[in-house]
């Protein structure tokens, strides 16, 4: 899934796009057009938040948690953090939150696994790039129905 032949441990600037398996939306809901957390949504929010301070030579510089995917753009600014060790820590870091909240708060429960495997990355290249980016993950929620992520969630 990785672009061959290239260092992800490279400074630069990615955008990433995780999913929830089988596209289930258990991070929350959209209404006109407005992302509205729930508990889950807002845990693995501060969990994405706290990965600055885990990995203190990158930046979160632009994201959105949406009710079964999340997209962010990632800044590895000095070329010290494998981003495929990034994502992996995110992923159990988030899986193990969302675990204890389904046992004490009645999350939702998630089948075999709360996130897809692999993730979908580009590696942003210039400015224009970056700028087309953030903008489509500033309207995510808006085009929500449009989203090729988009699915109507039928489980409880």
């Amino acid at each position: 899934m990785r672009l061959p032949c290239y260092d992800y441990n490279e400074a630069g600037c990615y955008f990433i796009t995780i999913c929830i398996h089988q596209r289930r939306n258990l991070l929350g809901q959209i209404q006109n057009g407005i992302m509205l957390l729930n508990a889950a949504g807002k845990e693995t929010e501060s969990i994405l938040i706290s990965m600055e301070k885990r990995y203190q030579d990158c930046k979160l510089a632009e994201y959105i948690i949406m009710p079964n995917h999340i997209h962010f753009i990632w800044i590895n600014e000095l070329g010290k953090t494998n981003l495929p060790d990034a994502i992996k820590w995110l992923k159990v870091v988030s899986t193990n939150a969302y675990i204890r909240g389904v046992k004490n708060d009645n999350w939702l429960p998630f089948h075999q696994r709360l996130w897809q495997r692999g993730y979908y990355d580009h590696i942003i290249r210039n400015e224009q790039d970056y700028e087309i980016i953030a903008e489509y993950i500033e309207n995510n929620p808006l085009q929500w129905e449009l989203d090729k992520l988009y699915q109507i969630d039928l489980t409880p």
